[in-house]
């Protein structure tokens, strides 16, 4: 029996925390890459805060940005030891993996996160 094969394009990781300096302000948190499209197969969150947050997510395509849906993350989510991490492709894409196109990049803004609180982003995908 043979060795697996695996691709040799390394995969895409990416974390990003959004503190209260963030609040109201649709920041980047990743940029494909301008020669090659990403997919991105998970989008996480989890939150430190004790009140729920929304996050409004937007890509932005050749310079117009269009926003593609808003996420409420629960107080605790996937910190508290009660609620899970939230999987917000199940929110903004169906449950699907989403494709960023090259150049393309992904901004969130958050609503209000309390002092000293944050919510924690992390990016699983691969380059196309």
């Amino acid at each position: 029996m043979g060795q697996p094969n695996f691709p040799q394009t390394p995969a895409v990781s990416v974390a990003f925390n959004l503190t209260p300096t963030h609040n109201s302000t649709a920041t980047t948190v990743y940029t494909a890459p301008s020669d090659k499209s990403v997919m991105a197969g998970r989008i996480r969150a989890t939150s430190t805060d004790t009140v729920a947050v929304n996050l409004q997510f937007s890509r932005t395509i050749g310079g117009v940005t269009v926003i593609i849906g808003e996420v409420q993350i629960p107080a605790g989510a996937g910190t508290n030891g009660s609620g899970a991490w939230v999987d917000i492709l199940d929110s903004i894409n169906l449950g699907e993996s989403m494709t960023l196109a090259p150049g393309e990049v992904l901004k969130i803004k958050p609503t209000t996160i309390s002092s000293a609180k944050q919510i924690d982003i992390h990016i699983e995908g691969a380059p196309l």
